[in-house]
């Protein structure tokens, strides 16, 4: 970096996993904004537990020193220090639908990926395998199960977890449905790049990466259109992924 360039932001996620660059859809999808609305940005992996106010990720350290967490208040707040607007060539309508779209994908959808990766069986072991292979040989035994617990209290607090495996495929399938309507034949889901497309690529990032059995990510699998979608964003803002 030359003494011209700005400082990078430094990002703060879980390591690559499952040929996805973080396992949260959230990470990916901040990651994803950040290329697209090009603002220098350097990942930092995380190999031990995350130093933001709220205990989550993805979190990112400003040039300044300041801590932001919060995928959507980090992309919000850089958006507005830097002067950046992906979503300028969009009506009020569209705005409105990207609000829509992500609300559903984050406040609805995602819960159906917890279940899958913390409640199955199969989605446990996959995912105590997968994202705590950097840790000791006691963390990778011990911590796995107690966030097993957390997850799943979680999950039930949500309301998600009260229902059968049956009806959270249904719910899934629903929320994917809604999505390919929305996108039909256009090349991002609002018309012209925005800001939707980030989080809608971390997202069907994350459901279709499982290397276990998944009716979520079978249901992203049953439309060609979010397939090719998906295919599109990682060949344009991931090319140099993997």
């Amino acid at each position: 970096m030359d003494a011209l360039s700005p400082a990078p932001v430094v990002v703060h996620v879980l390591p690559p996993v499952w040929g996805s660059p973080s396992p949260s859809p959230f990470a990916i999808k901040l990651m994803t904004w950040l290329r697209m609305a090009e603002i220098p940005h350097v990942v930092a992996p995380l190999h031990r537990p995350p130093q933001s106010s709220t205990g989550k990720i993805p979190y990112v350290t400003l040039p300044d020193g300041r801590l932001l967490h919060d995928s959507g208040l980090i992309v919000a707040t850089l958006a507005r220090e830097r002067g950046v607007d992906l979503d300028a060539g969009l009506d009020p309508v569209a705005r409105a639908t990207g609000h829509a779209v992500r609300r559903m994908l984050e406040e609805h959808s995602y819960w159906a990926g917890v279940y899958d990766r913390w409640k199955t069986d199969a989605g446990f072991e996959a995912t105590a395998a997968g994202y705590f292979r950097h840790l000791p040989a006691i963390g990778r035994v011990i911590l796995p199960r107690i966030l097993r617990r957390r997850m799943v209290g979680y999950l039930y607090a949500q309301g998600i977890g009260r229902h059968p495996p049956e009806t959270i495929a249904e719910l899934a399938r629903a929320d994917v449905a809604a999505l390919s309507a929305i996108l039909g034949d256009r090349e991002h889901v609002l018309g012209p790049p925005s800001t939707v497309d980030a989080t809608v690529t971390g997202f069907l990032w994350a459901m279709t990466s499982h290397p276990f059995p998944s009716p979520v990510a079978d249901a992203v699998r049953a439309h060609p259109n979010l397939v090719a979608y998906l295919a599109r964003m990682r060949e344009r803002y991931w090319a140099d992924f993997g």
